[in-house]
């Protein structure tokens, strides 16, 4: 395991450098006028146009933040859990999360 104390093996690891420097990709890499970030906010759901087209996301503070595109990134159970809370899946899941499904997938 390459994070134990006793290290038996030399392999390749997934890292990001630029310029040199280890760097991270949410810092770095997409740092641009043209993105937002929003780290380390609790999204409760996706906002949609008329046409079903995301169009921003509300905080769990209620507060609302609107953009050209969205993405999330809240891991393999948070973003599930934003995209039922928004009427994204199942009509099964919607419906048990008390949401008015907005786009079904079988």
């Amino acid at each position: 395991h390459h994070n134990s104390v006793e290290v038996r093996n030399v392999g390749y690891g997934a890292t990001t450098f630029r310029d040199g420097n280890r760097t991270q990709l949410a810092r770095d890499v997409l740092k641009s006028d043209r993105v937002v970030l929003h780290l380390g906010k609790r999204v409760k759901r996706v906002l949609f146009d008329s046409r079903k087209r995301a169009v921003g996301v509300e905080l769990l503070d209620c507060t609302k933040h609107f953009a050209d595109r969205v993405v999330l990134a809240g891991g393999v159970f948070g973003t599930y859990e934003i995209l039922v809370h928004s009427g994204i899946g199942s009509a099964k899941d919607t419906k048990s999360a008390g949401v008015k499904t907005v786009i079904v997938d079988e």
